[in-house]
């Protein structure tokens, strides 16, 4: 394991524009480094965006965060796991607990991935997938190797959409 706290990053807290064109991400600099100490302080991603005080980030549109990710030889965490729910079953608790070990990067109802779940609806697939998979590499980028582990649990809403993340990203494992 990882010396030391968890860093804080730019990671991705709302992207726009996913139907056509190069979509806009807005970043903030989130607080992995407190988080992970009490995730009950701020169980939800809101939560954390608001503790963060993410009111001036920056942004640019994906396909150029991408590439300055790659240029940077910054590698990714892969997700680990996908948390899929139903309103009031626990599903809160689950990310609290995989929170609290330093290592992981826990995004609990982040906004982005809803974004392009239910709002790229003309999407063909190989765009949906594209916008996914460049989304969820940046919000895995630490870029210090602190963090071995990503996991995303979804908001209900994104249930009827469920297919179009595990396409994605067939290897990893979920949860309903």
């Amino acid at each position: 394991p990882a010396q030391g706290c968890p860093p804080r990053f730019w990671a991705p807290v709302s992207i726009a524009g996913v139907e056509h064109g190069d979509p806009r991400v807005s970043l903030c600099k989130l607080a992995f480094d407190t988080y992970w100490r009490d995730p009950s302080k701020t169980p939800m991603f809101r939560d954390l965006a608001s503790a963060s005080r993410c009111g001036r980030g920056r942004a640019g549109t994906l396909n150029t965060l991408y590439e300055d990710m790659r240029k940077k030889n910054i590698k990714p965490v892969k997700p680990s796991g996908f948390v899929f729910h139903e309103s009031r079953v626990g599903s809160t608790l689950v990310a609290n607990m995989l929170a609290a070990v330093p290592t992981n990067i826990v995004y609990s109802e982040s906004a982005p991935p809803p974004a392009v779940l239910n709002h790229c609806r003309s999407c063909s697939k190989q765009r949906k997938t594209d916008i996914l998979q460049k989304l969820i590499a940046l919000m895995g980028a630490s870029p210090t190797n602190y963090h071995t582990h990503l996991f995303f649990k979804f908001q209900s809403a994104t249930v009827p959409n469920i297919r179009s993340l595990l396409d994605a990203f067939p290897e990893t494992p979920w949860l309903f």
